[in-house]
Order: structure tokens, then sequence, then C-alpha cells
């Protein structure tokens, strides 16, 4: 069964009219009709062949709509067509190199001049006229020509069509190369590009933020996703931990006054059993009702963490006399709120859970609640 990807093209662009616009649309298509019609790639490991749907992202120099984030960040692979020294395409490269590597630079021109400097070892693509320039001087002649109607959303000019046939081997031949390549082998950012996405995770982000209930962060690491639409126990690579939390958090757990919460790659990074074992030392949870809630959070992380499934925690931590005033003799629900999975599933990925910790009234109100469940 073939494979369909998303490609999305990063190219300068002057709107589609003038003869500068209708060669930046003109240039597209070109890429388009390659990689669409042309090139023929494997997927890695299985003999299916990968077929591509290739999207422009034309933007006006100093205006990039949040949703333009969104497509830089979720397409497959992005195609960088670097004409000119461009500052909206500079800037969808550096915010692409930080989220993934999966990338091709297609250079006209001299790489020294138009590549950023950060992208400098990345392997590039010349783009010329064609092997016998009879593509270049089709696409300039088109462009010269405003009665001809063109758009992004068209199929290519069958003339053009023809020349691509006939005299683009060389570009044809080196992008299905480089899309081979990141099927079989893909790439690997460099050590300082990898670690600036660790400022991007959604503890980071939360940090920034003034909360009012206590919040946690969860971090769960993952060597693939082994089956379509769940995990398998073998999957996980090490325990779920703590990665985040806000001020109250850190008091919930009784860890006010203190540096804060664990890094979740130390040996004390706080797993649910290493949240259990602290409660329990502190004697903060009678025995009893700290058994319950252990037992449902097992069960829910196995639904929710391996099944890829909702779940909701009835069994409320309830703190005795001895916690700090702000939590003592209450009874606080996690509740999850969200989950994020960041990179490719079939690779090393990662996944967070996001979850807050409400306070509920009383224990008669867990019941009630635990019922309607």
């Amino acid at each position: 069964m073939d494979i369909t990807k998303q490609v999305v093209v990063m190219m300068p662009f002057s709107g589609n009219t003038g003869a500068n616009g209708r060669r930046c649309l003109l240039d597209f298509l070109r890429i388009k009709y390659l990689v669409e019609e042309k090139t023929q790639v494997a997927a890695h490991g299985n003999g299916s062949r990968v077929r591509y749907h290739v999207e422009p992202c034309n933007l006006q120099v100093g205006h990039i709509p949040s949703t333009i984030v969104g497509r830089i960040a979720e397409a497959d692979i992005l195609i960088g067509l670097l004409t000119a020294a461009n500052v909206n395409v500079i800037y969808e490269l550096a915010l692409r190199n930080v989220l993934k590597g999966e990338m091709i630079l297609v250079v006209k021109g001299d790489p020294d001049e138009v590549v950023p400097i950060y992208l400098k070892e990345m392997a590039h693509i010349a783009y010329t006229d064609g092997d016998k320039k009879r593509v270049g001087e089709r696409i300039q002649k088109i462009a010269d020509d405003p009665d001809r109607p063109l758009h992004f959303e068209k199929s290519i000019p069958d003339d053009l069509r023809s020349a691509i046939d006939d005299d683009d081997t060389t570009l044809g031949g080196n992008l299905q190369a480089a899309l081979q390549s990141i099927e079989t082998s893909p790439p690997s950012r460099p050590e300082h590009v990898r670690d600036l996405v660790k400022y991007l995770g959604p503890g980071n982000v939360l940090s920034g933020w003034v909360t009012y209930y206590p919040y946690s962060v969860v971090r769960i690491k993952w060597s693939k996703m082994s089956t379509a639409d769940a995990y398998l126990p073998e999957d996980m690579e090490g325990p779920p931990v703590i990665c985040s939390g806000n001020p109250e958090l850190l008091s919930l757990f009784n860890y006010a006054g203190t540096s804060g919460l664990p890094s979740p790659d130390s040996d004390q990074a706080l797993s649910l059993p290493a949240v259990i074992e602290r409660l329990k030392h502190r004697n903060l949870v009678s025995g009893p009702d700290l058994d319950e809630f252990h037992a449902e959070q097992t069960q829910l992380q196995e639904d929710i963490i391996l099944g890829n499934a909702p779940g909701r925690a009835t069994v409320p931590l309830r703190f005795n006399g001895k916690h700090t005033e702000a939590y003592r003799n209450k009874s606080f629900l996690p509740c999850l709120l969200g989950r994020r999975t960041v990179g490719d599933t079939s690779k090393p990925h990662t996944t967070y859970l996001l979850s807050a910790f409400v306070e509920i009234a009383d224990k008669p109100a867990a019941e009630s609640l635990r019922r309607a469940a």
C-alpha cells in the first residue's frame, strides 16, 4: 500500500502578479510536478511507494500568520526554495530546523550568499534552468506573458510540463535522491539545535503562566509506537515522570522551600511510585486512602498512556492534619487536561500529559463523583 506524505515548499513570494510573482509561482509548479509526478521513492523497510502531496507556503514579506507556523511544524518534509535572501524564508527555515530535521534546500545562485549560516552544513540541490536551459527559458516566457492565467492550485502549463519532461533530468534526479535519503536514513540535526527543543516543552512554556491550581507536566519517553493506535509496555523508555510543576505543586508534594522538583533525568525523578513513597514517608495521607489512589492511578496510566484512551480519576488525595496549612484536611483530585506528543511516533519521541489537582469538598463528594463515572 502506498504511503502519502505532505511536502510544504517555502520560497520567496511577491504576489502572483507581475513577472517576479509569476516566476515564483512557476518555480513552485516545477518543484511540485517533479516531486509528485516524476519521483519514485520507496518507503524504508516495507517496499511501499511514497507519494507526495506538495503545497506552497507563499507569504508576503513580514506577514506570517499563526496557521502557517503550524503547517511548517507539521509537514512531513519541507523544501526550501532559495532563489534570494528572503526574510520570511530564512525565518521559516530557522523555525523548521528547531522542530524537525526533514528538510531539503534547493538553491539558485551562490549558496554562500543565499543559505543562512545555520544551514550551511546541509546538503544543497542546485536550482538550474534545466540541462539544456529549456526549462528556464520556458518559465521566463510564461512569466513575461501577463495574459496567461496562472494559479498555485492549477495544474502546470502543458508547455512547461513538456520542457520539464525533456530537459529536467538533473533537478528531478537530485530531488528523488534527497527524498529517498530522508526515507532511508532521516537527517540528524546538530546537537546545538536539538538542545533548543527542550526549551519548547510544555512544562517550560507553562512556567511563564500564573496558575491557580497545582499542576504537573508528566513526561513519557518512547522508542516508538508499536501499533497503529496504542503502545506496548516495551515501547516505553523508563517510567513516566513529572518534569515540571508550579509552586503550588511543590507545596502539595511537600517540596516547598526546597530547590524544586527533582530533575526528570535523575535517580530522584518523581514517578508515580516515588510520589506515593514521598507522601507515605511524610505521613501526609492515611494508608488506605493512599493505597486506593495509587491503584487507580496505576490503572489510569495503563489506559491513558499505553492505550492512548481518555481517562478520569475518581479517587482524590485526602491530606491529613500534618500537611501544610494550604492543604491540611483537604482533598484534591488529579484531572487530566491535555496530552501532547512531540516527534514521529515511528521513531523515538516524547509524550507530555498536563494535569491539575482540583480541590473537592469532602469524601462524600468524591464518592458521588465516582458513582457518576
